[in-house]
């Protein structure tokens, strides 16, 4: 029998993450004329559902800077590390744009990779993703310790208006241009709190 005085200690069971270091993300450029710039798929093909919208950003940026050199690359598996293309950004790249999918893991991923691999290489860039999975992206972004410029626009994305198409076309051309804010500049260590209920919607510190 247990006395009525004793006592234990037990440990919540969501999730904390640890302390993470925070790195600030790469300048910004001042234009895409003669730049070389890498669209990663996250999925091959248009199984991710981001198909005319990249047709659309192709002709976009080929139309509005002389010169500019894009390349496609389709990532052989989301979750995974890839330092052969890592490398080769690095030597090639000047800006990124890494479509995700309409998968959670996936939107993660997405956020992951650009933060621990491409930003952190100064290569600077944006991570287009369905609105609906936003809480994913937020999440990886806070667990990476970097504040990845996120484009969103509705899923499906197949019948997008041509009013909201030209509007995540300038949201991601603004994402490789807009001087950087306070927040997104910040180092150091980060304490990210325990969750308060079962959304959050925190976007930084």
């Amino acid at each position: 029998k247990i006395p009525r005085d004793h006592k234990r200690k037990a440990v919540a069971p969501r999730r904390h993450f640890n302390v993470v270091q925070r790195a600030p993300l790469s300048p910004r450029l001042s234009t895409l004329a003669g730049k070389t710039v890498y669209i990663i798929n996250s999925w091959p093909g248009d199984t991710h559902g981001f198909g005319n919208v990249e047709k659309a950003l192709d002709a976009y940026l080929r139309d509005k800077y002389a010169g500019i050199k894009l390349e496609y690359r389709t990532r052989m598996s989301y979750s995974s590390d890839d330092p052969r293309l890592w490398a080769e950004m690095k030597e090639k790249a000047d800006a990124f744009v890494y479509f995700a999918a309409p998968s959670c893991s996936t939107t993660a991923c997405a956020v992951t990779w650009p933060a621990r691999s491409i930003e952190r290489a100064g290569i600077p860039g944006v991570v287009v993703l369905y609105r609906y999975l936003e809480q994913d992206a937020l999440l990886s972004r806070e667990r990476e310790g970097m504040c990845i410029r996120l484009a969103e626009t509705e899923f499906p994305c197949t019948d997008i208006s041509e009013g909201d198409l030209a509007a995540l076309l300038g949201e991601i051309e603004d994402a490789l241009f807009r001087p950087l804010t306070p927040e997104e500049l910040e180092g150091g260590p980060f304490h990210p709190p325990p969750p308060g209920g079962a959304v959050r919607r925190r976007r930084w510190g």
